[in-house]
C-alpha cells in the first residue's frame, strides 16, 4: 500500500468524494426519501429488534421518528457525496434497555456487510459495567481497519462516555469551524474537534433545521475520513489518525 505524502493526504481530504467507502450510521435510522438524499447510494438497510426474547438484526426499510439519523446522515452526504450509506437503527426507543446489545448487534451486521466506517453519534456515561461490551466491538472493529467516528459528551468532552473515550476510536467534539477544518485535541481522550455548531441539517418532513452538538461534529469528521479513503483506500485507523492529527489547523 503506498502511503500518501502530507500534501497528497491533504488533497485528498479536500477533493475525495467518498466513492468506494461504506459508511454504516448506527443511530435512529434514516428518512431516505427526503430530497436531500436525491443522488444518495443507499445500501439495504438493518433494525436491531427484540422478538420472542431475542434480540437480532434484522433488514429493514429505513424511518426515522426522531430525526437524528437523518441529520447526521445528511450531513456525510454532504460532505462525502459519492459514499454508499447503510442505516443501522440501533437508537429505537423500544430497546433502550438492551441500548448496549443493540449497538454490539448493529457493528456486527454493518462490519459482515462491508462497512469501513461506524459513525456512532452517540455516547453512553462511564459506568464500569457498560465499557466491556464496547471495547469488545471497538477493538474487532479496530483490528479490522474500520474506523469508529464517535461522539463526545455534549456536557463536557471530558466526561468519560463509550464509545468515545476509547482510543481505538476517532472521537470526536463540537467546535465553530467550517466543514472542512479540524483540530487535534493533545493530550485529551477526546482527539479532535470539528463543525459541530449551528449545522444545517435535514429534518423529517422534508425541512431543514440548524443544530448543535457533537454528533454532527462526528458527522463531519466521517466525512472527512472517507474523502481520505476514498483516495487512499485500506489505510489503518492508526495511520488515517496520525495524518489528521499532522494536518489539523
Amino acid at each position: 500500500m503506498k502511503l500518501p505524502t502530507r500534501n497528497e493526504a491533504r488533497q485528498a481530504i479536500q477533493d475525495g468524494k467518498g466513492e468506494g467507502v461504506v459508511i454504516a450510521i448506527l443511530d435512529s435510522g434514516i428518512e431516505e426519501k427526503h430530497p436531500h438524499f436525491d443522488e444518495c447510494c443507499f445500501l439495504k438497510g438493518y433494525e436491531v429488534v427484540a422478538m420472542d426474547g431475542k434480540v437480532d438484526a434484522l433488514e429493514s426499510e429505513s424511518i426515522d421518528e426522531v430525526g437524528h439519523g437523518t441529520a447526521v446522515a445528511g450531513i456525510i452526504h454532504s460532505m462525502a457525496p459519492r459514499a454508499r450509506l447503510m442505516s443501522v437503527k440501533v437508537l429505537a426507543g423500544g430497546m433502550r434497555r438492551q441500548h448496549h446489545e443493540a449497538v454490539r448487534l448493529g457493528v456486527q451486521k454493518a462490519l459482515s456487510e462491508g462497512a469501513i466506517v461506524l459513525n456512532c453519534s452517540f455516547g453512553v456515561p462511564g459506568a464500569s459495567y457498560s465499557l466491556p461490551g464496547y471495547k469488545s466491538w471497538t477493538d474487532e472493529a479496530f483490528r479490522n481497519d474500520c474506523h469508529v467516528v464517535s461522539a463526545s459528551s455534549n456536557t463536557s468532552a471530558e466526561l468519560p462516555e463509550w464509545p468515545g473515550h476509547l482510543l481505538t476510536t476517532h472521537s470526536v467534539t463540537a467546535a465553530d469551524f467550517e466543514e472542512d477544518v479540524w483540530e487535534y485535541r493533545s493530550g485529551h481522550q477526546v482527539a479532535f474537534g470539528a463543525k459541530g455548531v449551528d449545522v444545517k441539517v435535514p429534518c423529517p418532513g422534508g425541512g431543514y433545521a440548524s443544530l448543535t452538538g457533537s454528533s454532527f461534529a462526528a458527522a463531519h469528521f466521517s466525512g472527512l475520513v472517507a474523502r481520505l479513503l476514498s483516495v487512499f483506500p485500506k489505510m489503518s485507523p492508526s495511520l488515517v489518525r496520525d495524518i489528521f492529527r499532522s494536518l489539523a489547523k
